[in-house]
């Protein structure tokens, strides 16, 4: 089990009209240093990591763990059309900031944290993979405790962008760095919730039979990413009355899982809550979430 002690995040819904939004500014005032050449996938997980952690004092002993289904997309996508197209070599921030750990180094850098520093990617359930490797750490006692964030950023043209995530063309897009600072225990009851199920299940008969396993005497609410649905049979809610959909109105993009606890807790929801989000290898991974009610 996790303790979450804190969270924090920034999201955008992309209007196509309008493009992506300016981070920049928001990343200025959350830094503690200029930081040259990073790119917007950094400057969104600063901004969320640092909203994270202002309440809270993350100490030397925090790892950091971050998760992302395709990290720094459209920079990497920059110096390919370089590399590919024009024949040119890219400049050495550029192609240090594909790779996926560079925004580690920011984020711990800004934050004053010396401690694990991993990143992992796994579809939609990015989050989960983090979090169960943070778990590991905590439990084993290599970190007192950890920040883990989902970061997943748009990219222009959005039909491309759909297209390479597996959504349906139109899909409303959204981008997001989502963060919770979580620990095995909880001092003075600064709990906010306890996540208490981590699981990876084969496929959608396994899903099915972990959620007859529930306690049938609870109610649960069940959110799912856009992708997510789509991977799903819609019976295997339907049948399960125990079950009860929440919404977190948050547009399609790979981080919609963490935004989804975010927005829960956020919004002083008391049942538990089961996120249930998709990876690219036909498994489906769940988290449930228990608020605690005396930090409401």
């Amino acid at each position: 089990m996790l303790e979450i002690l804190a969270l924090g995040d920034h999201y955008q819904t992309v209007d196509p009209e309008q493009g992506l939004a300016n981070v920049k500014p928001a990343a200025t005032e959350v830094c503690r240093d200029r930081f040259r050449r990073i790119d917007r996938f950094t400057q969104l997980a600063l901004i969320g990591s640092a909203r994270c952690v202002q309440s809270a004092d993350p100490g030397p002993k925090t790892g950091l763990y971050i998760g992302s289904r395709f990290a720094s997309t459209g920079n990497t996508i920059a110096v390919h059309e370089k590399m590919v197209s024009a024949g040119v070599v890219p400049k050495p921030a550029n192609f240090i900031n594909t790779l996926s750990n560079s925004a580690g180094y920011f984020v711990a850098r800004n934050l004053g944290l010396g401690d694990r520093n991993l990143f992992v990617s796994r579809g939609d359930a990015s989050i989960v993979a983090a979090l169960q490797l943070a778990a590991m750490d905590v439990a084993s006692g290599s970190v007192c405790q950890a920040l883990v964030g989902s970061v997943d950023e748009a990219v222009l043209p959005l039909e491309h962008h759909r297209y390479r995530l597996g959504l349906e063309p139109g899909t409303v897009m959204g981008e997001g760095s989502h963060w919770l600072l979580v620990a095995r225990e909880a001092r003075e009851g600064r709990s906010l919730a306890t996540i208490t199920d981590m699981v990876t299940l084969r496929d959608e008969s396994a899903l099915a039979s972990w959620l007859d396993g529930l306690d049938g005497r609870e109610q649960y609410r069940v959110s799912l990413s856009p992708w997510t649905r789509q991977q799903i049979a819609s019976t295997c809610f339907k049948s399960r009355q125990m079950l009860t959909d929440f919404d977190p109105e948050l547009a399609a993009y790979p981080g919609h899982a963490t935004g989804a606890i975010i927005r829960y807790l956020q919004a002083g929801g008391s049942e538990p809550l089961i996120v249930i989000a998709a990876d690219t290898d036909g498994r489906f991974h769940s988290v449930m979430v228990r608020p605690n009610r005396a930090s409401a």
